[in-house]
């Protein structure tokens, strides 16, 4: 066992943990965050770094995923932030030449593992997500084009799509809502371009 410091917010906090945690201590930190790296030094007493509450529960999780029941309170994070983080690692790998990039995924082939997070839902109202279809009348209110399918239910399958974000605090509100293809609502969601955002609202104007 190594004794682990932890610093949150200038509490200073030891943990012992398995030498395995603490000798890999920046393994676990750069699996979801490299700019921890910084923030890190390692010796021959044990692992040092100085984190904030946040960060000290997201490694506490991410420990546990190799090292199971080590950490009885660990918060689970919230599945967007995973799924950002994934995106970064996967854009970060995609500067490497495709024959780096075959060679590395062919020996990291492997089942995944299955993680418990947290979800964060808003309470959307289901006759303003299906006003905002009808009022589109099975077109993008992005590229124009007509609904790609129609779904099970006999309508062109577009995506209810708040034009400032619930996350960001906007309305739930049929003024501050469009209907999207997905193409276009995913785009949205990544890209969140301003003039995109000028059109969409023009959009609405124009139903008018």
């Amino acid at each position: 066992m190594k004794e682990v410091i932890l610093s949150a917010d200038g509490d200073s906090i030891v943990y012992l943990v398995p030498d395995a945690v603490a000798d890999n201590l920046e393994d676990y930190c750069l699996e979801f965050c490299s700019n921890w790296l910084r923030n890190i030094s390692l010796n021959r007493f044990g692992a040092i770094t100085v984190i904030d509450d946040d960060k000290w529960e997201r490694l506490k999780w991410t420990i546990n995923k190799k090292n199971p029941g080590f950490f009885q309170d660990v918060i689970p994070p919230y599945e967007e932030q995973i799924e950002q983080e994934y995106q970064l690692a996967v854009a970060k790998e995609v500067s490497k030449p495709l024959t780096k990039l075959r060679s590395e995924a062919e020996k990291k082939k492997t089942q995944p593992t299955v993680s418990v997070v947290q979800t964060k839902v808003f309470n959307r109202n289901p006759t303003i997500a299906a006003y905002v279809k009808k009022r589109a009348n099975g077109i993008c209110q992005l590229c124009k084009q007509k609904a790609l399918f129609i779904d099970q239910y006999g309508e062109p399958y577009l995506e209810c799509h708040h034009i400032v974000w619930l996350s960001n605090g906007g309305e739930d509100s049929a003024d501050n809502c469009v209907a999207l293809c997905p193409n276009c609502h995913r785009k949205m969601h990544i890209m969140n371009d301003e003039s995109d955002i000028q059109v969409l609202k023009q959009s609405i104007t124009d139903q008018f």
